[in-house]
């Protein structure tokens, strides 16, 4: 493959619209800085690729980093000489990175050729591969070279990744690997990835892993509604007894009702039948100077003083309003004008009012409610949980990272303490010293050999003769007595070896892993509090109390919602009064209903004094002044009426009624001058006390059933508690009490059983309780097998990553032979300077054989001390080499910016020559801008060389 021509290129920095024509040889692209050199590297490789992907997605951000610097969207246009069976001669590129289009036709007769290109999901084309048989990876690190990454193709792990580029993501990339990629790598190990459309291993795990998460969030849900099943379950036997209890405190109030009624009852039958005597009144008797003129003038001054009282309170409402309005005038033509200057402060305060008026009552419920949940838990509990929520209020939003750091903590620091525990008992168990004397055994042991050998060599033959087996009787002998003394040794080594063997295989190793694991955790602690903005200490107590938070906050959920509710309604509350004391300064400090309501309403009934216009002060303060004037008027007027009426009625007996004021003497005066009034003139006969000669409740047949009823105690006893009228107004009281009582009760148990409605209505909204905890279970199981699923499936994915490490290896070794042939034929048509023989072994190591090296370096060594120029030399034959090799071609283009950076002049004069030896066979292109260097080394060549200067436009 050779490229031609570059028609236009619009990337990044570059810019090319006139046509720029390429010769197959050396191509010298000499631009400035900032030009768009090192891009066009960048530029040819999206041209035959496509736009980079990202953990196989398209990638939007990339594309907007290369967009234009002159506007407009990425693109360009090439003319490429494929040189393969089946395509033109020519071929035009078109591409349009923004919207990942490519398009491909023949350079002379314009025909599409669609479907020599194919598109991938994630945006890239692989033009690249059907023209050089080459990955993106492997084109990058062979045939393009950016600066000072020239000699990196000699590093090994390099050279893997450039061979078997494929195989190589599949390690580098665990994404991407699956099954049935490794199957095919097995078949072939330069496959194309972009042919194979598997399931993908670790999208499968991610996607149950995905899953288990979704399935533990749900398990957590239905927990919670469990628990809040069982809480309203715990509230609804509490409102049932104390719906119980009002039951029976409403029986027993009715019953001491009825019990006070039939006393009553009992009390006036017998008053109506004459059995009883009503008491004389005690008031005074309408004596002869009660007339009907006394009556009706006493009316008449009554009537007066009672229409004085209500113009006396009308004025000093209006005295009120005025001041008011005289307060807000003076603030209005102050230096510094209210803002609310120009409107009316009664419909200001009405426009607030409602606000304050609905907050206040959502304050009023939330506040209740909050006390009524307070009331149910426990004093300490409820201190503790304050404290708590107090402190853990900043971290809220961390809580579940540090408890999940607290649990790993704890569990970690458990396995550590029953490690260490084993530790000292093993330790202990090898540290068990043997007696002194159990080591006098291996002496016996000894003594018994050398009794045999004693036997046949140094004994007398008389005494073997009379005494064949003395030695091996002694021998024996001192082997059961080694056998004793040797006992506890061999006890002690069958327990010392299993324990030395646990300790070294299991304990030691498991508490490396663990401290590690501690160590890990000590980091997360350390970032955590970075992060959060926690010291130390403060780290220490959250992490103490935050699990004895998190119960606390799970069964006060409720108390706790309550209370935020609460205060936000309270906050929102005072916030409005804050508009109400702006607009009248005088408002009290805490909001005041009552006090809002009746300035609203006596602003109403005075005149609006708020205008655009400059107020008249002094036409407020007059009219004050009037009606200070009219108000002591009509006291005068009161007092005066007021003594005359006490003339009238002190001389007939009601001095005392009239210590207790003018309607209470109005009142006796009344009811005793009723028959005076209605023209009887004769002594008054006593009567009882009009509420004795009320009418009973029952009628008699009812009455007499139900007290016959009753045992004679209980009808002596009602009999004794309603006996005259004085007990019997005693009666009355304690009846009127009872209702008012009953009525609260009843008010009451409304109440509690509206609450349990309500409570029994939350709880229908969880359904099926029974069958929450199915489920819950069935997510519980489900959850585990999946967990399990995904552990297997984590075991498979590193199965599947060291098989794919031996494929690397095993193809890259496979690969070598060819690499190293050709290499060998590039160094042979454009040699290195002191280099005699290169090879390229199995494992991928670069031996040399260099004229005047020492002999005690190592071959595969040897590059590292040659010159840089040399391993510049070096470093591009074998670039060239493996793009041949992997491509399984010869004419391959070779692009490098700036090859010569970093090197003196004599190396650079190497390196440069040697390029030129390259461009012999081979299409390369170099971005320079260091025109005067490469004009000098053009010069110093000796021979012509096929060089092309080509300025960006």
């Amino acid at each position: 493959m050779k490229i031609l021509q570059i028609d236009s290129a619009r990337f990044g920095s570059l810019s090319i619209d006139t046509p720029v024509i390429l010769e197959e040889g050396l191509n010298l692209w000499i631009a400035e800085n900032q030009s768009g050199k090192t891009t066009l590297l960048t530029f040819l490789e999206w041209m035959l690729f496509g736009p980079a992907s990202k953990r196989g997605a398209k990638d939007p951000q990339a594309i907007k980093r290369w967009t234009p610097w002159i506007g407009g969207t990425p693109s360009g246009r090439l003319v490429i000489k494929p040189e393969l069976d089946g395509w033109p001669e020519k071929i035009l590129v078109t591409a349009r990175f923004s919207d990942y289009f490519v398009q491909v036709s023949e350079y002379s007769t314009q025909r599409s050729l669609t479907d020599k290109v194919t598109v991938s999901k994630h945006g890239e084309w692989d033009l690249g591969r059907r023209l050089l048989n080459l990955s993106r990876q492997s084109f990058r690190h062979s045939l393009s070279a950016t600066q000072a990454n020239v000699i990196e193709t000699l590093d090994r792990s390099n050279l893997r990744q450039i061979l078997t580029s494929d195989l190589g993501e599949l390690v580098e990339n665990p994404d991407v690997t699956t099954v049935d990629r490794i199957i095919e790598a097995l078949e072939n190990p330069r496959f194309t990835l972009g042919d194979s459309p598997p399931r993908n291993m670790r999208e499968h795990r991610m996607h149950l892993a995905k899953e288990l998460d979704y399935l533990k969030l749900e398990q957590g849900q239905l927990s919670q509604q469990l628990n809040e099943y069982h809480e309203l379950q715990k509230e609804r036997d509490s409102v049932l007894s104390q719906l119980e209890q009002q039951d029976r405190v409403i029986l027993g109030l009715e019953k001491q009702r009825d019990q006070l009624e039939l006393a009553r009852n009992h009390y006036l039958h017998k008053v109506a039948s004459g059995e009883l005597q009503p008491a004389v009144s005690t008031e005074p008797e309408p004596s002869a100077a009660i007339t009907a003129d006394l009556a009706h003038e006493v009316d008449v001054l009554y009537g007066k003083l009672e229409a004085l009282e209500q113009q006396i309170s009308r004025v000093e409402q209006e005295i009120s309003a005025l001041n008011i309005s005289y307060e807000s005038a003076q603030k209005l033509n102050s230096d510094q004008p209210d803002e609310r200057q120009g409107g009316d402060t009664r419909q200001l305060l009405q426009q607030v009012s409602a606000a304050v008026e609905t907050a206040h009552r959502e304050y009023t419920v939330a506040a209740d409610r909050a006390k009524r949940l307070e009331d149910q838990i426990p004093e300490a509990e409820k201190n503790r949980y304050q404290s708590l929520d107090k402190m853990f209020a900043p971290h809220r939003e961390h809580l579940s990272s540090i408890l999940e750091w607290e649990e790993e903590h704890s569990k970690v620091t458990t396995e550590l303490e029953k490690l260490r525990e084993r530790k000292v008992e093993l330790e202990i168990v090898n540290r068990d010293e043997l007696p002194w004397w159990s080591y006098l055994g291996f002496v016996c042991v000894f003594m018994a050999f050398l009794s045999i050998i004693a036997h046949y060599s140094f004994m007398p033959h008389m005494v073997r003769e009379i005494l064949p087996f003395a030695g091996w009787i002694i021998a024996a002998v001192f082997l059961v007595v080694a056998g004793f003394l040797l006992f506890p040794y061999l006890r002690r080594a069958r327990t010392t070896g299993p324990a030395y063997t646990e300790l070294q295989n299991s304990v030691l190793p498991a508490m490396e892993e663990q401290t590690q694991k501690m160590d890990q955790l000590n980091r997360r602690r350390m970032r955590f509090i970075e992060l959060y903005k926690i010291d130390r200490q403060n780290w220490d107590r959250l992490v103490e109390n935050i699990k004895d938070y998190i119960s606390l906050d799970v069964r006060f959920r409720e108390y706790s919602s309550a209370i935020r509710d609460r205060d936000t309604i309270r906050r929102r509350m005072e916030a409005a009064w804050t508009e109400v004391g702006q607009i009248e300064p005088l408002a009290p400090l805490v909001p005041d209903m009552d006090w809002l309501r009746n300035m609203i309403r006596k602003l109403a009934e005075a005149p609006s004094v708020i205008s655009g216009n400059k107020f008249d002060i002094r036409e407020l303060e007059t009219q004050i002044s009037v009606q200070n004037r009219e108000l002591g008027r009509l006291a005068q007027e009161r007092d005066q009426i007021s003594r005359a009426l006490e003339a009238k009625l002190q001389p007939i007996g009601f001095a005392s009624k009239l210590r207790e004021g003018p309607r209470a003497a109005m009142e006796a005066f009344r009811n005793l001058a009723t028959n005076v009034r209605s023209g009887h003139r004769e002594a008054p006969v006593p009567q009882a006390d009009p509420l004795l000669l009320g009418k009973p409740s029952m009628k008699v047949a009812e009455f007499n059933e139900r007290w016959a009823a009753l045992s004679p105690t209980e009808q002596n006893r009602l009999a004794l508690l309603c006996r005259d009228k004085v007990s019997h107004d005693s009666v009355c009281n304690r009846l009127s009490e009872l209702d008012k009582k009953i009525h609260e009760a009843r008010d009451s148990r409304e109440s509690i059983r509206r609450a349990l409605d309500h409570i029994r209505d939350g709880m229908h909204r969880f359904g099926n309780i029974d069958k929450v905890a199915r489920e819950m279970k069935q997510r519980s199981e489900h959850a585990g097998r999946l967990d399990k699923l995904v552990h297997n499936w984590d075991e498979a994915l590193a199965t599947t990553r060291e098989i794919v490490q031996s494929l690397v290896n095993r193809a890259s070794s496979d690969t070598a032979p060819e690499i190293d042939r050709a290499m060998k034929s590039i160094l042979a048509n454009a040699p290195i300077k002191g280099i005699e023989d290169a090879s390229l072994d199995s494992n991928l190591s670069l031996r040399l054989r260099v004229t005047g090296a020492p002999a005690d370096i190592p071959s595969h060594e040897l590059w590292t001390y040659m010159s840089t120029g040399a391993q510049q030399q070096l470093a591009l034959a074998l670039r060239l080499a493996m793009a041949r090799t992997a491509s399984g071609r010869t004419d391959l283009p070779l692009m490098l910016d700036e090859p010569l950076a970093d090197l003196d002049d004599e190396r650079a004069e190497l390196v440069f020559n040697y390029i030129t030896d390259l461009s012999d066979t081979t299409q390369i292109i170099v971005t320079t801008c260091h025109q005067q260097l490469y004009d000098w080394l053009r010069e110093r060549r000796q021979e012509r060389v096929n060089l092309m200067s080509m300025p960006v436009g």
